[in-house]
């Protein structure tokens, strides 16, 4: 599916959910962070905090949705951001990529001797005065990046349970994965709740005890990044919840054809 169809499907999903009074929590976008070194980026709607799991250093920061795909060729293929398309494209997003092997020096890169689920990105938002959480996200990966990654959330700040199964960037790395959509409505403990946070960590390749890079290659140590864009948590009453889901199995099943 193209940017431009999934962002008119947001659309569609936007005004369907807000006669239900679907609400925003807080927001990522990343419009209001200057392009530059930024470990934790402030959100665009409402509060919260963005943390760097496993690589705080000079190499994470706020960047160009433009440079980001012309550098991986796929100049049409943006964020959801609805800013993505203008004239010129400003839209931007916050770019993790700095890695470093346990007691080793920063690296260029993500360490491939780092536990699964211990580096990536944290979205903290606290839930409370709303119910029926979701949550979606937008993410880029390159070639060398790490080819899986995996939706976790916490309603404690301490335990972190897995959600929305593996993600995987197909062996296409310089490209958008848009609308990872995670359904929380069902847990009760997500809701009206101070301490609850998500994050996007990096995922062993599936059966393996080792990370997959994007490209088919082992983990360099030297190179990859990870992009977040469009990165939501908000409030959605059940019937609302149902439709966003089917549209965004509908958009899922188009991407794989």
């Amino acid at each position: 599916m193209t940017s431009a169809s999934f962002t008119a499907l947001l659309l569609t999903v936007g005004c369907a959910t807000s006669a239900l009074s679907a609400q925003v929590i807080t927001r990522w976008d990343f419009q209001n962070a200057a392009v530059s070194v930024n470990n934790s980026p402030a959100p665009s709607t409402g509060s919260g905090t963005a943390t760097v799991l496993g690589m705080s250093n000079i190499l994470n920061g706020v960047t160009s949705v433009a440079a980001a795909d012309i550098f991986g060729g796929n100049s049409a293929n943006g964020s959801t951001d609805p800013i993505q398309g203008g004239t010129p494209v400003i839209a931007r997003a916050w770019r993790v990529r700095g890695g470093a092997a346990p007691g080793g020096p920063s690296a260029n890169g993500w360490s491939s001797f780092a536990p699964q689920y211990s580096q990536g990105a944290q979205f903290s938002a606290s839930t409370l005065g709303f119910s029926q959480i979701v949550a979606s996200y937008d993410i880029y990966v390159t070639d060398r990046g790490p080819a899986h990654w995996q939706f976790q959330f916490t309603t404690d700040g301490l335990a972190w349970t897995n959600a929305g199964g593996v993600g995987f960037a197909n062996l296409a790395g310089d490209r958008w994965y848009n609308s990872n959509i995670v359904n929380l409505t069902g847990i009760t403990a997500a809701e009206n709740n101070a301490a609850f946070a998500i994050r996007i960590v990096t995922a062993y390749a599936p059966g393996t005890t080792t990370y997959l890079a994007a490209d088919a290659g082992p983990m360099s140590n030297t190179s990859g990044n990870w992009r977040f864009d469009m990165v939501t948590i908000m409030s959605v009453p059940t019937p609302a919840a149902a439709s966003l889901l089917a549209l965004a199995g509908l958009a899922a099943n188009r991407r794989r054809r």
